[in-house]
Order: C-alpha cells, then structure tokens, then sequence
C-alpha cells in the first residue's frame, strides 16, 4: 500500500490526527505495508534512511504515550515482543500496528 492510500484511508475513517506530522505518516505506511513483521525503532529509522533518535519520540507518541510515559491516547502501534534487533544486535521492543488499526482495511 502506498503512502498516498494509507493516508486516505486514514483520512476517511477520521483515522489521521493534525498533530501527527510526515514522519508519523511514514512510520504508519511502513508497518501497514509489512503488516505480518514486527520492528524496533532502529529498524523503522533504517527502513526509512533515518537516525535512531528521530524515531522513539514518533513511536512513543503512535503508541499513545505522552512525555512522561503515561498513555493518554488511543494507540496506533503495540509492543508486541522483545528480540534481538535486525541492525543493532541487541534486544529491544518490538512493535506492529495495534489490532484496532486493522479494522479500516475490513
């Protein structure tokens, strides 16, 4: 799935907040179009040519987290296992879209 399409769908389903800003849109699409893996944030920032740090801010706040750790809003993303990372080699939080999310595809 595009970016384009994942964020029409978004947008129709009322699915897209206007704080989110392009790189949450990114990080969306690309665990949209490889819905059955899982990624940790040094994963995300390889798959899209960024560094580490840029990412865990985004990934927190899709994951319904606020600066100081508690969730407020309704998550888009999931931790769903810890495992050694794919770029790193150390183990870390795995994440894939949260099961709500798969509702707008049905």
């Amino acid at each position: 799935m595009t970016k384009m399409a994942w964020t029409s769908i978004l947008a129709y389903y009322g699915g897209i907040d206007e704080r989110w800003n392009n790189l949450e849109t990114q990080v969306l699409s690309l665990l949209s179009e490889n819905q059955t893996m899982t990624f940790t944030n040094a994963e995300i920032a390889y798959e899209l040519g960024l560094k580490d740090n840029s990412i865990t801010g985004r990934t927190n706040r899709l994951r319904g987290v606020d600066k100081s750790g508690i969730f407020k809003d309704h998550p888009y993303l999931v931790i769903v296992e810890r495992r050694k990372c794919r770029n790193s080699g150390s183990t870390a939080q795995a994440m894939a879209l949260h099961p709500d999310t798969f509702r707008i595809f049905e």
